[in-house]
């Protein structure tokens, strides 16, 4: 997807790993926030982990955004 690739370049990634965000709440705040400084509208949550883990990542999803 050439639109794709192109974003990628401009933002200096080698790819989508390039652009996970990762953590704890805090951690995962302060990422989504420089997104959002840099004028990201859309953010696509992706939780993993147990199921215990991935509500936890829903409802903050939910609470963030």
């Amino acid at each position: 997807m050439p639109a794709y690739r192109a974003v990628l370049d401009r933002g200096g990634t080698a790819g989508p790993e390039d652009t996970a965000v990762v953590g704890d709440e805090a951690a995962v705040a302060k990422q989504l926030q420089r997104y959002k400084d840099a004028g990201t509208t859309e953010f696509l949550f992706c939780p993993v982990g147990t199921d215990t883990e991935v509500e936890r990542t829903i409802r903050f999803a939910h609470d963030y955004v």
